[in-house]
């Protein structure tokens, strides 16, 4: 159990200094190697403490983050890699509804979130091109994967992470699709947060469990 808590925090450290690449330049293989290492550590933290599904979709996430580090980044798979990893992540807090019942404040979050999912989408259809049909897709399907995060009983530090990586995928699709400049740094940031909170938080279920 020592090992692998200091796994993740080995990930926190290479995730968190890749945020240098953001203000100066790292070439291609190197860029998406490092990239990607740090959500592998985390999967490599979920899979030694027996939360295999969730360690699955780190590692899928990290197939993501190569496709988006490439000199010319591949869009439609990242969303595929991500997609898969999202399904994984859904299967997770699905599992954890049928063994703990649901959360009630699930019916709470639901019109909350299903009314930010559908604004955003109006707002980035016109941009969305030809991704229109896996980005349609995705949105779906990381919309289902907040929504059983709030429905189950998981550490709410799981929540949280499924909440940044929704704001991340958000911040990437207002550039993606309306050319807006966000703030360096901060799909990064919210993105290896999440990562990390969702490997805490789903080891964490896997122990209590």
């Amino acid at each position: 159990m020592k090992q692998a808590e200091f796994i993740i925090y080995i990930g926190a450290v290479v995730a968190g200094a890749y945020l240098i690449t953001e203000f100066i330049p790292v070439p291609f293989p190197a860029v998406a190697i490092w990239k990607a290492a740090g959500i592998i550590l985390f999967g490599l933290y979920a899979l030694a403490n027996g939360a295999r599904l969730a360690a699955a979709g780190l590692f899928f996430s990290a197939a993501g983050d190569i496709a988006l580090a490439l000199p010319v980044p591949n869009f439609v798979a990242g969303m595929v890699f991500f997609g898969v990893a999202h399904i994984l992540y859904t299967v997770v807090f699905w599992k954890l509804i049928r063994q703990q019942g649901r959360d009630p404040q699930g019916v709470i979050v639901l019109p909350a979130l299903l009314a930010f999912s559908f604004a955003a989408l109006v707002w980035f259809l016109p941009g969305m091109g030809a991704l229109l049909v896996s980005g349609l897709a995705y949105q779906a399907i990381i919309t289902v994967m907040v929504l059983m995060a709030f429905f189950s009983r998981a550490p709410f530090i799981a929540k949280l992470g499924a909440v940044l990586f929704m704001l991340s995928d958000t911040l990437i699709a207002f550039g993606l699709y309306r050319d807006i400049t966000v703030l360096p740094g901060s799909v990064w940031v919210t993105y290896a947060a999440a990562q990390f909170l969702l490997a805490r938080g789903f080891v964490r279920a896997q122990l209590l469990g």
